[in-house]
């Protein structure tokens, strides 16, 4: 079944930077996005919730995808301009920008995937400048490294599969026991465990690969492959091996903890005192990235077992005070379940209260308002949320929710003025539309002004009776009846 190129949507609401492109099935009322496999093809469609994203305002071109098809990248780099292509079409277009002109890390983002050695290494060089110390030589080492897998990835990206190229099992086992770059024996060994169903004889590859080539920069992913089926103790047992000598200020040490400790209900004490000490080397190096979802799985974990509580409070003060954005699981996990905590609930109190100040495009955003700010009774919050519903949530159906809560410290006619701004500017397909269209109605005591009656009409053109709403469709072809606001 093909899907059709709907939207683009972002984290955050900056850019330059890479988006999520955005498909929907004509005629129904849901999204998805593509999942890609290593050649760059699109292996499946996963069903997505928009509403967690900030949506770009730029319009998509018409292109269709079905599975198997070249996958769509997309980049954003101004206000109504996206660029839109396949990896190679994307990289081609990337590659006419100039990169001083981007932000340091976006640059290097670009540069990575454009393939230039030289312009990424002066880029990587810069950003690694805002840095400091070890951190600043692991920041530049790694975004070489990277680039090498990207590359190594392009070069595959649009190449089918053809039964010639397929080898056997065999023929597989004999080349990855011949000298090859780590990337190239990663990709070969991943796509063969793929495709032949977790072999035996590819399982005891891996782990001799994770034992004996302890620092590549790809034994990570082997480990957290192998870790899930029938070989998860065996593996388990090389993933803790590799854990006790590796380095603890990696991210990729904290996805190894996790595939290996996330479940598991047999206490590991060494294993645990590490990943207080992995936590706290992350947390120091927060100030120019979010705190990831792997660092908070890992936190509220330790948090649960009641021995780390005092390292844990110190390790999320450290992440609150040095890091310049919290990332929705750091609000939700970490932050939510201190603010409630005696010791730590002025500090996290706080951070929150800091954080709320300045609106973000993203529905935790909304959540922690909903949840806090009549605690708080903070003037420069209640204005953060007006500011909020007069710009953010096109995308989002917890806009209704923050409308009706801000609905009750506002005035009746500036809450009309807001929601009916907010039709036009909303996606017409979102399920809360209706709703706010008819408590919109409502405020104005049932009589449309002509601004109510545009957006009926336009709602109704956009389903193009896919979908009826005998009210809104009622107003639609009503006359107004009092001025606009």
């Amino acid at each position: 079944m093909e899907r059709q190129l709907s939207f683009f949507c972002s984290p955050s609401k900056s850019f330059p930077s890479f988006v999520i492109p955005v498909f929907s099935v004509p005629g129904e009322n849901s999204f998805c996005v593509q999942e890609l496999g290593l050649n760059g093809r699109i292996v499946e469609f996963k069903r997505f919730n928009p509403d967690h994203f900030h949506s770009v305002a730029a319009l998509a071109p018409a292109l269709n995808r079905t599975v198997g098809d070249a996958g769509i990248s997309a980049f954003w780099l101004e206000e109504g301009t996206v660029f839109v292509g396949t990896l190679d079409e994307l990289r081609m277009q990337l590659d006419q920008l100039n990169e001083v002109e981007l932000p340091p890390f976006v640059a290097v983002e670009v540069m990575t995937l454009v393939g230039d050695a030289v312009r990424l290494s002066k880029v990587a060089d810069t950003a690694a400048q805002l840095l400091s110390g070890r951190s600043a030589i692991d920041y530049r080492g790694r975004a070489i490294e990277r680039s090498r897998l990207v590359k190594s990835l392009a070069t595959r990206a649009d190449i089918a599969p053809t039964p010639e190229r397929e080898k056997s099992i065999d023929a597989v086992i004999a080349e990855l026991q011949n000298p090859m770059k780590s990337e190239d024996w990663f990709h070969l060994w991943y796509t063969s465990w793929k495709k032949f169903e977790n072999d035996t004889r590819l399982f005891h590859i891996a782990k001799w690969r994770a034992v004996e080539f302890q620092n590549d920069l790809f034994v990570p992913y082997i480990i957290t492959s192998i870790i899930v089926g029938e070989y998860s103790q065996e593996a388990k047992a090389v993933a803790t091996k590799w854990l006790l000598n590796a380095d603890l200020s990696a991210s990729s040490w904290g996805h190894v903890w996790q595939a290996v400790q996330g479940s598991n209900r047999e206490r590991n004490v060494t294993l645990e005192d590490m990943a207080v000490l992995h936590l706290d080397k992350q947390a120091d190096n927060s100030r120019y990235s979010e705190i990831s979802y792997t660092w908070c799985s890992i936190w509220l974990k330790l948090w649960k077992l009641n021995d780390y509580r005092s390292s844990l409070e110190s390790s999320a003060r450290t992440v609150s005070e040095r890091s310049k954005r919290f990332s929705e699981p750091y609000i939700r996990t970490v932050l939510n379940l201190l603010i409630d905590n005696a010791s730590s609930q002025s500090w996290s109190e706080s951070s929150i209260r800091f954080w709320l100040r300045t609106p973000k495009s993203n529905t935790i955003w909304v959540e922690t308002y909903l949840n806090h700010s009549r605690k708080f009774n903070d003037k420069k919050i209640q204005m953060a949320g007006i500011h909020w519903l007069y710009r953010l949530g096109a995308g989002m159906n917890s806009w209704h929710d923050l409308w009706k809560h801000c609905s009750k410290i506002i005035k009746t006619s500036e809450s009309v003025e807001i929601s009916t701004l907010w039709l036009f500017r909303a996606r017409k397909d979102l399920s809360s539309w209706p709703d706010v269209f008819d408590e919109t109605l409502n405020l104005l005591g049932g009589s449309p002004t002509p601004l109510l009656i545009r957006a009926a009409k336009n709602w109704v053109s956009f389903h193009r009776g896919q979908k009826r709403n005998p009210l809104i469709e009622r107003v639609a072809k009503a006359e107004a009846q009092s001025p606009s606001p």
